[in-house]
């Protein structure tokens, strides 16, 4: 049976996200469930936070136009 590290939840609108971490004999890993009319998880091991972390934090910083800093600078007015 999977080890228990830690567990938290959050509500977003209409949704309930848990956020599990967990340990076996393979190593850590999270597993994201979302509990709204359905229940869908998935599940992200140790190796990979980092880069799911990198990616979050694009998501989340990029300006309200939806565009990149370097597209915004492409654009060249004369």
């Amino acid at each position: 049976m999977d080890q228990e590290i830690l567990s938290r939840k959050i509500k977003i609108e209409h949704k309930l996200f848990f956020f599990d971490l967990k340990a076996n004999p393979n190593g850590k890993y999270l597993k994201i469930t979302e509990s709204g009319k359905k229940r869908s998880f998935i599940i992200i091991p140790e190796s990979g936070w980092k880069d799911f972390r990198d990616i979050l934090n694009e998501i989340i910083e990029m300006p309200a136009d939806g565009r990149r800093q370097e597209e915004r600078e492409e654009i060249v007015e004369i």
